[in-house]
């Protein structure tokens, strides 16, 4: 389990809950806002007037399967210290990104 002084509020919505009103109260739009900033930062296809778009689907789904596998897999983040794949258990170490792809 995550400890509530580093876990993000989206886990504490979704383990101390105990009704659909508990969870309304707690919604924010900041969270979800500020997790696609850090796609948009990360993956300049995100970007506005850039030529590094994807013009097939499976391309697209691609580079984003492999940028979040980065972001937690093999960024360690600074609030936590660690990647968040190692924050929950399911990995001992920050992999490589040799160790990633392969």
């Amino acid at each position: 389990m995550v400890s509530s002084a580093i876990a993000p509020p989206e886990l504490w919505i979704l383990s101390h809950a105990k009704s659909w009103t508990d969870v309304r109260e707690r919604i924010c739009t900041s969270h979800i806002e500020r997790k696609n900033l850090s796609v948009r930062m990360g993956m300049r296809r995100m970007t506005r007037l850039t030529k590094a778009f994807s013009k097939k689907w499976d391309n697209l789904q691609a580079a984003y399967s492999l940028w979040f596998a980065f972001y937690n897999f093999c960024r360690a983040h600074k609030t936590l210290r660690i990647t968040p794949a190692m924050e929950a258990c399911i990995t001992d170490h920050v992999l490589t990104t040799m160790e990633l792809i392969s």
